[in-house]
């Protein structure tokens, strides 16, 4: 019989320890005390409960909170960091604009660039999936500050 997910279930399945999950009995081939689940190549944690996959920074956010949010972002961006003061309820924009730099960012600062042709900054965001030019700029910082400007205006928020 499978069992609707409270903080009772993960107490009965989980020791807590460290806001990480640990299996209170044998489990398949998995010994009690082992780590529930298997990290993933992003670093994430994922638990089988009831024939359905959580990520355990999910469960614990669940936990410590009592609801499940459609998204749960790592707020330093760590993984492994599944602290509940590190976990808080995101959107689509705001999960999206608290990662990390692409690799092909050069200058250190999202939706900052240097633009060859014109030999100036360049500063853009994008908004409602729509790149929006914010301006060229003759310096690095000009270019930052609008793009900060621009987080602030849209997402509330500098990430």
């Amino acid at each position: 019989m499978k069992r609707e997910l409270t903080k009772e279930f993960i107490d009965d399945l989980f020791v807590v320890d460290n806001y990480q999950l640990f299996w209170k009995q044998r489990r398949g081939c998995a010994a009690a005390g082992k780590r529930a689940g298997w990290l993933d190549a992003d670093g994430y944690n994922y638990i089988g409960i009831n024939g359905k996959l959580f990520q355990e920074h999910r469960l614990i956010f669940f936990y410590y909170y009592g609801y499940l949010p459609l998204l749960v972002d790592h707020i330093d961006r760590d993984t492994s960091n599944n602290h509940p003061d590190n976990l808080r309820e995101a959107d689509k924009v705001l999960n999206s604009i608290n990662r990390g730099l692409q690799s092909n960012n050069t200058s250190g600062v999202r939706g900052v660039g240097w633009n060859k042709n014109s030999g100036k900054w360049i500063s853009y965001i994008k908004i409602d999936g729509k790149h929006k030019h914010l301006g060229l700029f003759e310096l690095f910082e000009d270019a930052v500050i609008a793009r900060k400007k621009s987080e602030l205006e849209h997402w509330g928020v500098n990430p």
